[in-house]
């Protein structure tokens, strides 16, 4: 799990920071880049707000169906696919709210600061069921790990969700409501003084 929210939560969002774009596209043969480039109309539309928070979010909760987690402990393919999803889902995802030029995030900032929180909330409700569950979820749970029973193991997953998975939407949460809040501010002052009431002069 600690793979996880490191992959989703940090490594993701960096890479959106870096903004590697250009020199990655640059680096392509031509022929990929056509073939790219004939694909426009699906990047556009996994890049738009409302299908990269589903991506991010359904591939987790996919990942975290039993069969799905016990099939990467047993395959090492899937499991490198499973840890590229989070990665590449966690780009789309995180280019909403952290500009990565060339692109440039869609939202205003109070709705970046909402769509984070959404965002976070979706990981805390996943995290709330192996949180509050009376027996382990997974079979390959059932034999504990480092002298801990199966079922602490799972909580102790469930936990840094919660509490070190949520630290990065927390501090992009506050960034945007800061920013907004200095938005706003000389926007408020502009509204106060045309209601102001007019001080007429003594005659």
């Amino acid at each position: 799990m600690l793979q996880h929210v490191v992959l989703m939560v940090v490594v993701a969002p960096l890479i959106a920071l870096g903004a590697p774009w250009t020199p990655l596209w640059r680096s392509l043969p031509l022929r990929v880049r056509g073939a790219l480039a004939r694909q426009r109309p699906l990047v556009a539309w996994t890049a738009a707000p409302i299908a990269a928070w589903l991506l991010f979010n359904v591939d987790l909760g996919l990942w975290h169906v039993p069969y799905f987690y016990e099939l990467t402990l047993k395959n090492g393919a899937v499991h490198i696919v499973e840890h590229v999803s989070f990665v590449v889902f966690g780009v789309l995802f995180w280019a909403q709210v952290l500009d990565s030029p060339p692109f440039y995030g869609r939202l205003q900032p109070f709705a970046r600061a909402i769509y984070a929180t959404v965002g976070s909330a979706a990981s805390w409700l996943l995290a709330l069921v192996p949180a509050l569950a009376t027996a382990p979820l997974y079979p390959a749970q059932h034999v504990g790990h480092k002298g801990i029973s199966a079922l602490a193991d799972q909580q102790l997953a469930a936990g840094m969700m919660i509490g070190p998975g949520s630290i990065p939407y927390a501090i992009v949460v506050f960034y945007w409501l800061y920013v907004w809040l200095g938005v706003e501010e000389p926007r408020r002052r502009r509204r106060g003084l045309r209601h102001a009431p007019l001080r007429g002069g003594g005659s």
